[in-house]
């Protein structure tokens, strides 16, 4: 099992706010990966830095049996502006992941409609390279 919590988590990206829901989501007792929104990255009190402290990573990459799982934050670098995977993610030694296409996967229109909060839900796919010897 795997719990993944994606943004955002805060209303106003506050300290405070922050520490609230890490305190709440330290109740769960299945590995978690957590994934910052707009709010805990540019709205945020410490431009990010608590939202790290608190979790260790804006990104994460995992197994679970057959499955890889990979988080990104993409957010945007300044707010309000436009969201995209940050250039370093992809060909790092420690995620040697390759982009499998440029297509990003949306909600459809019948699961906006069920939840219209799902209108921001990007899904993006990559593969798993070998390291190179």
């Amino acid at each position: 099992d795997l719990v993944i919590v994606g943004g955002d988590l805060t209303n106003e990206g506050s300290d405070a706010e922050l520490h609230n829901i890490h305190n709440i989501l330290s109740g769960i007792k299945h590995p978690m990966a957590v994934i910052p929104g707009n709010h805990e990255n540019n709205w945020s009190q410490s431009a990010g830095k608590t939202f790290t402290d608190l979790w260790g990573n804006d990104r994460f990459v995992t197994t679970i049996g057959d499955l890889s799982v990979v988080g990104i934050n993409c957010g945007p670098y300044m707010k309000m502006g436009d969201g995209h995977i940050k250039q370093d993610f992809f060909g790092r030694t420690e995620t040697p992941l390759r982009p499998v296409s440029n297509k990003v996967i949306v909600p459809t229109e019948e699961e906006q409609a069920v939840n219209p909060r799902s209108r921001s839900a990007k899904l993006r796919v990559a593969e798993k390279i070998g390291h190179s010897q």
